[in-house]
């Protein structure tokens, strides 16, 4: 209600059970241009009148039958609290009791019978200004409270919501797999990769990647309406349902799933490439909570390239992380607790039978374990980054090798040790200049060390590979290619790079003695070898016959078990310095 509503709009009741007392305060506010007016005389109806008609201010008697004013403004106070209208006491002038207690109740003033004309006005005025004004405070606090509850709302359904599909996020999906996990309701969780999202973004933008996304989002939901899908992540969906019986029938629900994702999506004149992996938990088998049920869905995706799509989740892929993951740990400071070790496999000259070299081979020496296999924790160490560390450690502790048996005359002046290198070495800048400081940290001349590298190694980064090998070799080291045949066999790079040395792998040497192609490929890569003026070492000697059609082919140098095992230290200081006689 407006200051300029007060006269013509204001709703006025009057309660007073003398009749006469009503129309003469009718009369009064009728002439005062008040012309919304109810009066009663029963205290009794003044509560629903209240309810029905909401009068902006109450003119309450005080003495009455059947209920007293005091007992009205009570109950109007209890029912209405704050929006209770005001109300002005219509009293005796002697009255001093009645006006102390209704002012403890809160009415807003006092009109004093007999009624004066000016002050009936004036007050009445005076009340319904202030409850207007209050009102309009009331009304906007309101108004306020209604867009903070409408803004909160909002922001709660954003916490919920996927910016760029408008899917559940992650947040909504948990939530939703933990009620109905709570309900005792089964579930079943696919976990969905659409590889090529994330290429897609950095060859073309994030706009373009994000529409893709949404797009194949809109698919799946639309042609899925038995599936609830929610987004994970910029490239990953997440899916749940009720499980399917068996779990092959499961299998192939999510086989539909991805059959609904074309090869290569066209968007803006593009040809996007896309696959899509997905990993599969059930509920309560794989776990009692969607944090897990997701976790272990993850944890089940098929390795990209690995030819498959769909991956039921079983316990044993959990124990495999927890294992690798323990095994990472343990070998981070296997170092520092001196359990790494080198061992020598001696290197022969085919020619004459003598110990010419040899290469330093990583141990693991684990606690509880006893000896680790190369073939379990190289790979390890290759997948959490570990191998650029391991390979320093193997070069500075080979170095360290090399100068003790060099400085107590153990070895002669021409012995030559060979360390391989791994593919995370090659592609550190670095690696040669801390390479170089090593040997001249140890006074080791750089002509007894011999590199291996595998061609695989090489193919990753050539351009750095070129670099970092010609700086090696300038520097007088020599560089052997490890595992010959088995790669790329690439003629280029035996062109263009420093390599001094072709080892073949034991894969042709195996059967040598009895295959006439393996005899046929040996002689071929020795001769391609000398052509390019390149020593040759064979790998994996396990017999005499295969020595000798080896030296019978031209190859120069040998290593394998039926020379000698890779030795410790010691033990291939006393071999190299007692050979044996190999006849062969």
């Amino acid at each position: 209600m407006g200051e300029q509503e007060t006269c013509t709009d204001a709703r006025l009741l009057v309660v007073d059970d003398t009749p006469s007392n009503v129309a003469v305060l009718s009369a009064m506010l009728a002439e005062g241009g008040y012309d919304n007016i109810r009066a009663i005389t029963d205290p009794r109806q003044v509560e629903g009148t209240v309810a029905d008609w909401s009068p902006d201010l109450v003119l309450l008697d005080i003495r009455m039958p059947h209920m007293d004013g005091h007992q009205v403004f009570d109950r109007l106070k209890a029912r209405w609290a704050d929006r209770c209208p005001p109300v002005i006491v219509l009293t005796a002038q002697n009255d001093r009791e009645t006006r102390t207690r209704a002012l403890g109740q809160g009415v807003r003033d006092f009109l004093t019978k007999p009624f004066d004309h000016e002050e009936v006005l004036q007050r009445i005025g005076n009340a319904l200004g202030d409850y207007g004004a209050y009102r309009r405070q009331v009304d906007h606090s309101e108004e306020l409270e209604q867009m903070v509850r409408a803004r909160t709302a909002e922001l709660e359904r954003l916490a919920l919501e996927d910016p760029v599909t408008a899917l559940p996020n992650r947040k909504a999906m948990l939530e939703e797999i933990d009620q109905r996990l709570e309900r005792g309701e089964s579930v079943a969780v696919c976990f969905l990769v659409l590889d090529g999202v994330d290429e897609v973004a950095q060859l073309h933008g994030y706009p373009v990647a994000e529409a893709l996304f949404r797009r194949l989002a809109e698919r799946l939901v639309e042609s899925a309406p038995d599936w609830r899908v929610g987004a994970w992540g910029g490239s990953e969906l997440l899916l749940v349902t009720r499980p399917y019986q068996p779990d092959h029938a499961l299998q192939v629900a999510a086989e539909a799933f991805l059959a609904r994702l074309q090869p290569v999506e066209e968007m803006n004149g593009l040809r996007l490439a896309l696959e899509g992996r997905l990993g599969l938990t059930r509920a309560p088998q794989d776990g009692s909570r969607g944090e897990d049920l997701v976790r272990r869905a993850a944890l089940a995706l098929p390795q990209p390239g690995s030819g498959s799509r769909i991956r039921l989740f079983s316990s044993e892929q959990e124990s495999a992380l927890a294992d690798l993951r323990a095994m990472q740990h343990q070998l981070k400071v296997a170092t520092a607790r001196d359990e790494l070790h080198l061992v020598y496999q001696p290197q022969i000259d085919l020619r004459d039978g003598r110990v010419i070299g040899a290469e330093a081979l990583l141990r693991w020496n684990h606690p509880q374990r006893g000896q680790v296999s190369p073939g379990e924790f190289v790979p390890v160490a290759e997948a959490s980054g570990q191998m650029g560390v391991l390979g320093q450690w193997v070069v500075d502790e080979a170095c360290r090798q090399l100068a003790a048996w060099r400085a107590s005359g153990q070895i002669d002046e021409t012995f030559k040790l060979a360390v391989n290198v791994s593919p995370a070495q090659l592609s550190d800048p670095g690696f040669a200049d801390w390479l170089l400081a090593a040997l001249a940290h140890w006074q080791v001349p750089a002509r007894a060390l011999t590199l291996e590298v595998t061609e695989s190694a090489l193919m990753e980064d050539v351009g750095l590979a070129r670099h970092l090998l010609t700086q090696i070799s300038d520097a007088g080291l020599e560089i052997a290619v490890d595992d010959f045949g088995t790669g790329y066999s690439s003629l280029a790079y035996l062109k263009t790079l420093p390599v001094d040395t072709l080892k073949i792998d034991r894969a042709f040497v195996r059967d040598l003695a009895r295959d006439h192609q393996d005899q046929v490929l040996s002689q071929a890569v020795v001769a391609m070898a000398h052509s390019f003026r390149h020593e040759v070492v064979a790998e994996g000697i396990e017999m005499p016959e295969q020595a000798a059609l080896l030296r019978d082919l031209g190859c120069e140098y040998a290593q394998g078990f039926w020379f000698a095992p890779p030795l410790s230290a010691a033990g291939f200081v006393s071999l190299y310095q007692d050979p044996p006689d190999w006849s062969f």
